[in-house]
């Protein structure tokens, strides 16, 4: 997954996730939370 979007970033694709239809809003931002995590830890987080 890191090494996927690390790709995505920098190549500068946007990261796409997808989920259930029946994803609660409480789900989606753990899951945002998570891929903004592996963003900043990566060091490709846009300054």
């Amino acid at each position: 997954m890191r090494q996927l979007l690390q790709q995505a970033v920098s190549t500068a694709l946007p990261v796409v996730t997808f989920v259930r239809k029946d994803v609660t809003a409480e789900q989606l931002e753990e899951i945002y939370a998570r891929i903004w995590t592996l963003i900043r830890e990566a060091g490709l987080q846009a300054t």
